[in-house]
């Protein structure tokens, strides 16, 4: 049975909900001349014949063929504009969803110079907002009709994780030194997140570490160095003490190689930062609001929401599909990368276990090897 629909428009029931299709099932005939009504923190993705057509902003449209161009040229064809339009709309909510929980579900294994092989489990929260509706229509949603946050969380979770693993095992040194460390650590990991985020539609925009668990064992290692050095053990105390001094060297910035590695990591975001502030303050000076305004993924200069393309250099500001490997802009149909021949949906294996790892992963979540290099 067919659905006719004059009027579009979709309030949100649910507070975890991300995007919800309308109808629900197969399409509906709208007719030229109806309304899509578009509330604040949403847009629209309105799709003809399978096919994206547009996104609207907030707002009411009205659906002509003359401010819809794109409707335009789809329904130029051998029946003209009489006929209704098939379609499907998808209203993407835009706003911040915070309180998501990452965890470890199985310990990571890290190599530490103090205590050899160690398994911790690490803990915190995020917050993420769709920022390229197409993509995150294509690359997640699919045909979905109601889509949730708890059907991406254990996704994110797992790439929050993979990005953890390879962090750890390429910083740190000691177990010791994650107290105390973790803002320092994630906000230098929240640039690497974001990035592969982005290959989804996604911005994190909060990431937090609340506690790394230390294994029992080294927790009793701990207690027991403590121990001596209540004792009277000099040397050994000597040691202990040496080992504290390190931690402390690599919290005072500017002092150490620890933490002049850690500010070489930093560095990226915080000129990132620092550029999309100034930029801010640019727009207020002229009268305009920051938060209409999106920067460019290539060249970071500020475009207005819904523009397709950078005004500064040309790159799409609205792209069907990402590389996972990559991150290169690919038809939402490719089966192949055509800048880095990747194979679309496809995981690479650990070589030592063999367990799936997400593309860009440089070690195991699972065994904590290394994976293999990338041709």
């Amino acid at each position: 049975m067919s659905i006719f629909l004059e009027i579009i428009e979709y309030q949100e029931t649910r507070n975890d909900e991300i995007s919800h299709r309308i109808p629900e099932r197969g399409s509906a005939e709208f007719k030229l001349g109806g309304q899509c009504i578009v509330r604040e923190n949403q847009v629209a993705v309105f799709c003809c014949g399978g096919k994206a057509a547009d996104i609207f902003p907030p707002g009411r449209h009205t659906i002509t063929t003359l401010n819809i161009p794109v409707i335009t040229k789809l329904l130029s064809l051998p029946w003209g504009f009489k006929s209704p339009i098939r379609t499907e709309v998808y209203f993407v909510n835009t706003k911040i969803f915070t309180d998501l929980k990452w965890g470890t579900k199985e310990p990571i294994t890290l190599r530490d110079t103090d205590f050899g092989l160690v398994r911790v489990r690490g803990f915190g929260r995020f917050a993420i907002r769709v920022t390229e509706p197409l993509v995150f229509i294509n690359n997640l949603v699919g045909q979905d009709d109601s889509f949730r946050t708890d059907e991406i969380e254990d996704y994110l979770r797992d790439l929050i994780v993979s990005h953890v693993n390879d962090w750890l095992g390429t910083n740190m040194k000691s177990i010791l030194d994650l107290p105390g460390q973790y803002k320092v650590f994630a906000e230098a990991m929240k640039p690497h997140l974001n990035a592969s985020m982005a290959k989804y539609g996604l911005e994190l925009t909060e990431f937090f570490i609340n506690n790394f668990n230390l294994p029992e064992e080294v927790q009793k290692a701990v207690d027991k160095r403590a121990s001596m050095g209540a004792i009277g053990d000099v040397n050994k105390y000597a040691a202990f003490q040496m080992a504290d001094a390190m931690r402390d060297m690599a919290k005072n910035p500017g002092t150490g190689n620890s933490a002049g590695m850690m500010m070489g990591m930093m560095m990226p975001g915080m000129m990132m930062n620092q550029l999309n502030q100034q930029q801010a303050a640019v727009l207020q000076q002229q009268g305009k609001k920051p938060e209409q305004y999106a920067s460019c993924p290539k060249c970071q200069g500020m475009n207005e929401k819904g523009a397709r393309f950078c005004s500064h250099c040309g790159e799409a500001m609205v792209v069907e599909k990402r590389c996972p490997s990559c991150g290169a802009a690919v038809h939402a149909e490719a089966k192949f990368c055509n800048e880095c021949g990747f194979k679309m949906g496809t995981k690479p294996k650990c070589p030592e276990c063999q367990h799936e790892n997400l593309p860009d992963a440089k070690f195991c979540v699972n065994c904590g090897g290394k994976m293999a290099a990338k041709s």
